[in-house]
């Protein structure tokens, strides 16, 4: 088979102009340089996918679908010699019998023959295996050397968007006891703080990677004798700020050392960004943002009668296209009373874009809830919370039952919720929750009542980019 082959290079070597090198070649003798063994083009064809599915009586069911491979296109490394598919095809693409459709390269082309010695002749049309690499030799119009390629496949291992959650804890004691609880996620620690029915904190810390939350909780001292608020405990340039009574305080651990920082005229804090923390003042009718934590300043708000005072959450994150792009944006309900002494009760959001790039904040922007909105309007949760996660805001809470409700995004800022259609936990029913995001963008959900404890994360989120410059490699043996 090997004479074969060398038989058929050297007649391709002798009829010259038939080869595949283009016009403008030019061989003198046996003058060779690396260019004339180049893959010059390589485009994938269509493949198929498998996907499942339920059918109508709830049993699982394969169908399938074409994947255009054109879509994916192929990254030609000559130094390094590899092709490649930067953007992996989609979660079930089948790579054991794929085409190309397109192939083009300066000379004769060999492919290795799986697990059998040898090499055999290289076509496009023909059905390969690439479920694993292979390697395709470019000879030389007149066949005295050769480069190797390695050519790789990529597919992903499992589903891009698909939201993975595990129950990491059961029956926390800690939780089983509490009223209300909260969750803070900051240097590769989780920050539980429970909430007994008279607002005496504790605080479970644990790592991350190896929760513990049955681990002995701290009690967190009060401010001159007043608890702090639970809600509003947050994390801010690597300290624990919070509420007690409207006094802001401020402490390196979490739960002891609480300092007074002298502002007595707050009544919730919100969130943080990476320079600034924010608040509602004590009557809920203005916005307070500090760098410092000591001077505070008003953040202009365009229709403060509609500030929460009610079930508030706030979010922060920033944009796909540019993380110097971001977003502040706060939910709630606004509870007012009627001049009969009955409650009126709407649905708030808003929005406060910041330009980090240009040193910018945008005055904050309140969204009405309008009545066209109709489904994707802001809904009302019990025990509501919300983070940024996957650059927008997703809220979570629980529904009358206490069963954790359907979690939603808002991919507009603020103006539209819709909740997601992706798999979520089966959890509760709880009497309150909490939420955070770590470092590896796993989503913590925590409840009081049964004491669970799951964790969630998009797939895509922890997939690493890969490198798509091409470096010269420390020993490069092609051409050979």
């Amino acid at each position: 088979m090997k004479q074969a082959l060398l038989y058929i290079l050297l007649l391709w070597a002798a009829a010259g102009a038939f080869l595949s090198c283009s016009d403008d070649d030019t061989i003198t003798g046996n003058t060779l340089s690396s260019r004339d063994c180049l893959i010059i083009n390589a485009v994938l064809g269509t493949l198929n996918r498998e996907l499942h599915t339920l059918n109508s009586e709830g049993e699982d069911s394969v169908y399938y679908v074409n994947v255009t491979g054109s879509y994916y296109p192929l990254s030609i490394d000559h130094i390094g010699g590899h092709i490649f598919n930067n953007d992996s095809l989609p979660y079930g693409t089948d790579i054991t019998k794929v085409t190309l459709k397109t192939f083009s390269a300066s000379g004769a082309t060999l492919i290795d023959r799986w697990a059998e010695e040898g090499d055999t002749l290289f076509n496009k049309a023909d059905s390969t295996d690439y479920s694993r690499e292979r390697y395709i030799k470019v000879f030389s119009p007149d066949a005295t050397v050769y480069r190797t390629y390695r050519m790789e496949i990529r597919v992903h291992r499992e589903e891009a968007d698909s939201f993975v959650w595990q129950e990491m804890a059961h029956d926390v004691a800690t939780l089983n006891a509490a009223a209300d609880c909260h969750l803070l996620a900051a240097d590769g620690h989780l920050y539980l703080y429970t909430a007994d029915t008279n607002g005496q904190l504790t605080l479970t810390k644990t790592t991350a990677t190896e929760p513990d939350f049955n681990n002995t909780p701290t009690s967190v001292e009060t401010l001159g004798g007043q608890p702090l608020s639970l809600r509003s405990l947050i994390r801010f340039g690597g300290r624990f700020y919070g509420l007690a009574a409207g006094q802001l305080a401020v402490s390196d651990n979490g739960h002891s050392g609480w300092q007074s920082l002298g502002h007595t005229a707050l009544g919730r804090l919100l969130a943080a960004t990476p320079d600034s923390l924010y608040a509602l003042n004590a009557t809920h009718d203005r916005i307070l943002s500090t760098a410092d934590g000591m001077t505070w300043r008003e953040s202009a708000a365009d229709e403060p009668d509609f500030l929460p005072n009610s079930r508030i959450t706030a979010a922060y994150y920033t944009a796909k296209t540019d993380e110097r792009l971001a977003t502040l944006l706060m939910g709630g309900r606004k509870v007012s009373r009627n001049d009969d002494g009955t409650e009126n009760v709407i649905n708030v959001v808003w929005r406060h874009d910041i330009d980090k790039k240009n040193g910018f904040r945008n005055d904050w922007m309140y969204l009405p809830q309008t009545e066209e909105l109709g489904d994707v309007a802001y809904p009302d949760l019990q025990s509501p919370v919300s983070v940024g996660y996957d650059h927008s805001a997703m809220l979570a809470g629980l529904d009358e039952a206490g069963n954790l409700a359907p979690f939603y995004f808002s991919n507009d800022n603020g103006r539209t919720w819709r909740p997601d259609t992706r798999t979520q936990p089966l959890a509760g029913p709880w009497t309150s929750m909490a939420m955070a995001v770590d470092e590896q963008q796993y989503v913590w959900l925590v409840g009081t009542g049964n004491g669970q404890v799951m964790r969630g994360r998009i797939n895509r989120l922890n997939w690493k980019d890969t490198d798509s410059i091409f470096q010269k490699p420390q020993e490069a043996g092609n051409p050979r």
